[in-house]
């Protein structure tokens, strides 16, 4: 109303003006032009003559005046024309981007999704709503959802399933089935609008793909994903702490120009993060990964977080390059950890960290001469497997009966005390 208002006021003021310059304008041609072109007091002209005169140059210019008013008013009409054309608009994406979000809330699984395509089309043709409107995309995500079909709850003393019973499942597996397909297309919205292809391999001076929406934020906390996959995405900030990733999460080749959130973030399948770019600090504190955690290439320009996280069977960084520090403090590493040929630029902090399986690090060196591996209090269990460490540190005891990584330059006999973290080594080794 406010907004009405003040288009309301303008166009009163634009309408006022046309009249008085309209007002000045005839006044000009009726008093003050005859003068002008004919001289005042007339030169050689009888009374009647200049009277003749006067006549034919307001006869002359009656009929421009006239043609400049149409004109005006054809202008001010336009105007008009426009303003309404433009609030109608507004008042359109209003209204629909109202009754899409109310939608989504509905009982069909196929009006939600309408609703779901109805909020894309928006964002697709207003690029200022985008952001909003992936908002609203990832808020629906973030709303409870089990990874199973759920069970009718059998009543009284009943044992075995009725007629009544099974009917009752097969449409609680039927809804469970609809929404599932609703939320893989919501997520199928986001990475097609997120895929970095659309705005790769451009020239500067080459508009960019009306597909691709830029500098979106993904807010999507808590939420139950089911094969998540965005691959060669770019993203801004991006929040998937507390997450639950059902199936494979695929991020290969991915562009966060932000920070990225991954604390408490849960991984039933394989996690790809291979060549995966992270422009912010990327945090997976405390997340589990019950598969292979697959960082190959990754860059990590800024801080690397990986403290306390599980790492269920293969943990991939091979030629993976960590700008910041990366720490992996009371990580634990199931089958394989794979650090082969990565480049760490700050510290790389390992201390108490759980190796269960294989540890490689051929080939890991320090781009920076003050960079430090941290593997104090850190723990192999399996000191018979094959283990090749940074250079300068080795397998050695902890001084309680069990296996850490030592400097090189302490003997199998030192007998290291607890108190004394023994594998801190510099860029150079020892």
């Amino acid at each position: 109303m406010v907004n009405e208002r003040r288009n309301r006021i303008p166009q009163l003021w634009l309408w006022v003006l046309a009249g008085a310059a309209l007002v000045g304008v005839l006044w000009f041609v009726v008093a003050v032009a005859p003068s002008l072109l004919i001289g005042s007091p007339p030169q050689g002209l009888s009374a009647a003559d200049e009277l003749k005169a006067r006549n034919d140059v307001r006869a002359t210019l009656v009929p421009a005046l006239a043609g400049l008013a149409v004109a005006g008013g054809l202008v001010v009409t336009y105007r008009t024309y426009r303003q309404n054309r433009v609030e109608q608009d507004r008042t359109y994406e209003r209204e629909l981007y109202a009754k899409a979000v109310e939608q989504l809330g509905h009982e069909k699984a196929p009006v939600r999704l309408g609703a779901l395509y109805s909020l894309e089309r928006l964002a697709q043709d207003k690029p200022e709503r985008r952001q909003t409107i992936v908002n609203v995309i990832c808020a629906y995500l973030r709303m409870p959802f089990l990874l199973r079909a759920p069970e009718p709850t059998a009543t009284g003393e009943q044992r075995e399933p009725d007629a009544e019973t099974e009917t009752r499942a097969d449409e609680l597996g039927d809804t469970w089935r609809q929404e599932r397909q609703v939320r893989l297309a919501a997520q199928r919205i986001l990475a097609e609008h997120l895929h970095g292809d659309w705005a790769r391999g451009q020239r500067s001076t080459d508009p960019p793909s009306s597909r691709f929406w830029p500098d979106i934020r993904l807010e999507l906390g808590s939420a139950t994903l089911i094969d998540f996959n965005l691959e060669k995405c770019m993203m801004a900030d991006t929040d998937f702490r507390g997450a639950s990733f059902s199936g494979p999460a695929m991020f290969g080749e991915a562009s966060f120009s932000g920070s990225a959130g991954f604390d408490r973030a849960v991984f039933s399948g394989a996690a790809m993060f291979g060549g995966v770019t992270f422009g912010g600090d990327a945090m997976f504190g405390d997340a589990v990964f019950s598969r292979t955690a697959g960082f190959t290439r990754t860059l990590f320009r800024g801080a690397a977080g990986f403290d306390k996280v599980c790492f269920g069977t293969f943990a991939r960084f091979a030629g993976a390059t960590f700008s910041g520090n990366a720490g992996f403090r009371e990580a634990t590493f199931g089958r394989d950890a794979r650090f082969d040929g990565a480049t760490f630029r700050g510290n790389a902090d390992f201390d108490r960290a759980t190796f269960s399986g294989n540890a490689g690090f051929r080939g890991a060196t320090f781009s920076s001469d003050e960079a430090v591996w941290n593997f104090g209090r850190s723990r192999v269990l399996r000191p018979d497997l094959q283990h090749v460490w940074p250079t300068g540190l080795r397998l050695g005891p902890d001084g309680s009966g069990g296996y850490t990584v030592v400097r090189a330059d302490n003997g199998l006999d030192a007998g290291l005390k607890p108190e004394e973290p023994p594998a801190v080594g510099t860029a150079g080794g020892a």
